[in-house]
């Protein structure tokens, strides 16, 4: 059940179990021209990176996946580099897909405590069902929190077509894609950027 989840939401498990993204398209090799001014990376967030050291127009669509206590975050966002003013490039980013759902593990120790398919299926389909199901397969994550958590769910789907328009130093912009390449996110990857919402 859980490894069909994943995989129509694009995800699958490498060889140490670690859940990882598999891009809709293969990611270029080297830069692609769409047109004189902008290149296409498609989900290629290496020919993006190079872009941002020279502050060429570029666009790629990033996925960015997180495991929270179980609770399963993966946004798909449009990322552009839209121009350069003096040392800061502008930067935008809207988000394009949002899913939330558990992981394996929730399920599984749904199971262990003796929940059924039907069962699980149905806490699934609410934001306290989920809240219940982490909560109950994480001694450390009180029903409080696992509401917050669920939250976190409701919310994904009005991600969409929201963004922001934001001015980063060029070796900030850099830097913060190196890191997320490496999948290291942070809330202080905003910190030098000057930002503006983007409402849909």
């Amino acid at each position: 059940m859980a490894p069909a989840l994943l995989e129509r939401l694009g995800f699958s498990r490498d060889e140490r179990g670690a859940l990882v993204s598999q891009p809709a398209a293969a990611a270029p090799s080297a830069p692609q021209q769409v047109s004189s001014a902008v290149t296409e990376c498609g989900t290629g967030l290496g020919c993006f990176i190079e872009a941002s050291r020279t502050g060429h127009l570029a666009k790629v669509d990033y996925t960015m996946a997180v495991d929270f206590f179980g609770l399963f975050l993966s946004n798909t966002d449009s990322l552009a580099i839209e121009g350069k003013g003096g040392d800061r490039l502008r930067f935008s980013d809207r988000t394009i897909q949002a899913v939330a759902s558990v992981t394996e593990a929730i399920i599984k120790a749904a199971q262990d405590q003796g929940l059924s398919d039907a069962e699980i299926q149905k806490a699934l389909s609410t934001a306290e069902g989920v809240a219940g199901l982490v909560a109950s397969a994480n001694t450390y994550v009180d029903p409080e929190m696992g509401q917050e958590l669920s939250k976190s769910k409701e919310s994904q789907q009005a991600r969409v077509g929201t963004g922001k328009q934001r001015s980063f130093p060029q070796p900030d912009l850099t830097a913060m894609l190196e890191r997320w390449q490496n999948g290291q996110y942070s809330s202080s990857d905003w910190d030098s950027a000057e930002c503006t919402d983007i409402v849909p």
